[in-house]
């Protein structure tokens, strides 16, 4: 089932923008994005892996939403904690300590134990990672206490997300997408 209901077309709009460009990274990402959204699993993987080999880096962020829409949570940490360590917010040290304790403690509680050390992330990414802790109802909550544009915006796009939709209820996402649009109308 298609996240949504234009998805072919963003689809269609990424591979042209592609088309048109392809050295330019953002449309490599938009390609994979749109996949993403649109459900299509297999060729974000291969959307992500085109783009990777065109930067010379793993995208990490990308890989580990695309481990926790396909409900595979250990996999979703791992990459968590090597996002985290490629942009500086943890040491190696650290990512290497939870990621060995895995097996012992659990995904929840390693994805409990990194929101812990971590300070000022993005609100999309403190939500997947309440989501993938077990912390639903925080998540939720936590996305409903946002009110400002820069927050919103980055949950515009999660709002409607396959980790979204693996996560919440029907009802749920749509008490979410009423407060996020809410929200943003009153923007300036």
């Amino acid at each position: 089932m298609p996240i949504f209901n234009q998805s072919k077309l963003a689809i269609q709009y990424a591979e042209q923008a592609y088309q048109a460009q392809p050295n330019h990274a953002t449309y490599l990402w938009e390609r994979a994005w749109s996949q993403f959204m649109a459900g299509n699993f297999e060729r974000t993987l291969t959307r992500i892996e085109e783009a990777e080999q065109f930067l010379g880096r793993t995208s990490f962020l990308f890989r580990a939403m695309l481990a926790q829409a396909q409900n595979q949570p250990k996999k979703a940490i791992i990459n968590w904690l090597s996002y985290y360590q490629f942009i500086g917010k943890i040491s190696e040290n650290e990512a290497l300590m939870l990621e060995s304790r895995l097996e012992e403690i659990g995904y929840a509680d390693v994805s409990n134990q990194l929101l812990d050390m971590l300070s000022e992330i993005v609100i999309d990414q403190e939500v997947e990672l309440l989501l993938l802790a077990g912390k639903k109802e925080q998540a939720f909550n936590k996305v409903l206490a946002t009110d400002n544009l820069q927050a919103q915006t980055y949950l515009i796009a999660m709002h409607v997300s396959p980790v979204f939709m693996v996560s919440f209820t029907q009802e749920e996402l749509e008490v979410l997408r009423d407060h996020i649009w809410s929200t943003n109308k009153k923007a300036p």
